[in-house]
């Protein structure tokens, strides 16, 4: 709790599988909504796997990574992006 309180660790990692998500192609990239979520894990860090950010890109995750990367892939397949 120190090293939250003085602000050394400031970040988190989370673990989780997208249940809903949307898409939106207004911009130079698509962007990905996730509205709800399997929560595995929240975790304080110093450096967390999404930085300060509130946004998230492809990562390397749990097990269920490779199903969610395929979905993702397939999404970006449609819009002409892979």
């Amino acid at each position: 709790m120190a090293t939250v309180g003085n602000g050394t660790v400031n970040e988190v990692s989370v673990s989780f599988t997208p249940v809903v998500e949307e898409w939106t192609d207004d911009g130079d990239m698509p962007k990905r909504l996730i509205t709800e979520a399997r929560l595995f894990e929240i975790s304080l860090v110093l450096w967390g796997a999404y930085g300060k950010d509130t946004s998230a890109q492809i990562s390397r995750a749990s097990s269920n990574s490779i199903a969610a990367k395929r979905r993702i892939e397939a999404k970006m397949r449609a819009r002409g992006i892979l």
